[in-house]
């Protein structure tokens, strides 16, 4: 179960870190974590939620420690969205600007609810 959920969780990973090596390292840790914890999960309990928020929360710790957030490039924004067909390159370079201004918890709760289809 929880390997299943890896690529959301790297994808959201990315979106917290803003850098791929340190993103792995974050899911590396709230897999551990969880690994660790398991018996905390309620069995016949969607697990997504209980994940996400080990890594969120494993995020928020390694903020506190490191003081200063990793930023992400523009090309790595290219690389974590997969454009519409209908949508310009522009715009989504456009979208992708409007969501790097935005708070972060702002922005992690709007990809939590459009791109990982979790409930607010």
């Amino acid at each position: 179960m929880l390997l299943d959920n890896l690529d959301r969780l790297r994808r959201y990973a990315r979106v917290l870190e803003r850098n791929a090596a340190a993103a792995d390292d974050l899911v590396q840790d709230a897999l551990e974590r969880a690994w660790r914890n398991w018996r905390q999960w309620r069995t016949g309990s969607d697990i997504r939620p209980w994940l996400f928020s080990i890594l969120h929360n494993q995020h928020v710790d390694h903020l506190r420690r490191a003081r200063q957030p990793a930023e992400l490039s523009e090309d790595e924004w290219e690389r974590l969205s997969v454009p519409p067909g209908h949508e310009s390159e522009s715009q989504l370079r456009d979208l992708s600007r409007v969501l790097a201004r935005l708070p972060d918890e702002q922005r992690e709760v709007l990809l939590l609810v459009v791109v990982e289809e979790m409930r607010y």
